[in-house]
């Protein structure tokens, strides 16, 4: 699937990633995002329900930045958070 947004809304939005402001997301209905919440976790992962439907769908969207998002998540539970952190060599973002 693939979304189209008016230029309007592109030039306002500033992605903050998953643990920032609401009002900046790219929706406001994050199903992921509100999972965590109310599960009361800070990542997807600590979650035992990972990997879950949700993020399954996420995963294989056609957006390989959103498999690579689930993927990284496997080696921060694998791994650790700061361990997983200190293997990047660049910052990874969405693009």
């Amino acid at each position: 699937m693939v979304y189209f947004f008016p230029l309007s809304l592109l030039q306002t939005i500033s992605c903050e990633k998953c643990r920032g402001p609401t009002h900046k997301c790219w929706s406001d209905d994050c199903k992921m995002r509100s999972c965590a919440s109310e599960r009361n976790v800070a990542y997807c992962f600590e979650c035992p329900d990972f990997i879950c439907d949700i993020l399954d769908k996420f995963a294989n969207n056609g957006h390989d930045h959103h498999k690579r998002t689930v993927e990284n998540m496997k080696k921060m539970k694998e791994y650790g958070v700061k361990k997983w952190i200190s293997f990047q060599k660049e910052p990874q973002f969405c693009p």
